[in-house]
């Protein structure tokens, strides 16, 4: 990935927020020839590794031989992005841009076989986006919660690479810079609010 040294993110933990944030990732297997869609859960609490992504496939998909085989994998995770308009610098002479954060994160799968620690992931899953109190696993009948369980092959990925990209105006002069933050600030767009929040983190590093 292109880098200029201005777009590596100073905050340490602000590629972590964003996995988490924008869970939602696009897999890129088989030399990149294999291209999925599925949400991934960051973990940074497993003992031995410093992080690792877990997620799961249909049998029938391809990901899943992939696992099996601790298979080399790339995840990239997309974060707020949006179109910059000349209008929105002080600067005379400027062009338009886009602004936006991604990671990509590179390792290998490792299979999870045992059946208590599938459902335990799943679990783990459904909750991050149901909460506490919403839908689970456990109101399921025995048997359709087993039968749903060995229709998916989970997995991990260890990570071994986790690149980040913030290109979010911090090479711009300071008040160009916060032209673009007040033009995010009174914009209508709900996804600006989260790409203000982005921006401001990586502007300052906090």
């Amino acid at each position: 990935m292109y880098q200029p040294e201005a777009f590596r993110p100073r905050d340490p933990d602000l590629a972590r927020d964003l996995v988490r944030d924008f869970p939602f990732a696009t897999l890129l297997t088989a030399g990149g020839t294999e291209i999925n869609h599925l949400p991934l859960l960051l973990r940074d609490d497993l003992p031995g590794a410093a992080m690792v992504l877990e997620g799961h496939v249909a049998r029938g998909n391809p990901v899943a031989s992939a696992a099996e085989n601790a298979a080399p994998v790339t995840a990239l995770f997309h974060g707020p992005e949006t179109y910059v308009s000349p209008r929105w610098y002080v600067s005379e002479g400027q062009v338009p841009t886009w602004n936006y954060a991604v990671v990509h994160a590179s390792g290998r799968f490792r299979p999870i076989e045992d059946p208590t620690e599938v459902l335990t992931a799943m679990e783990r899953l459904v909750r991050r986006f149901e909460g506490e109190s919403g839908w689970s696993m456990t109101g399921l009948p025995p048997a359709a919660r087993d039968g749903m369980l060995g229709a998916i092959r989970y997995f991990r990925i260890e990570i071994e690479s986790f690149e980040a990209k913030f290109k979010l105006s911090q090479n711009r002069a300071t008040a160009d810079r916060a032209s673009v933050e007040r033009h995010l600030a009174e914009s209508n767009d709900p996804r600006h609010a989260e790409m203000l929040r982005y921006l401001k983190r990586a502007n300052t590093g906090k």
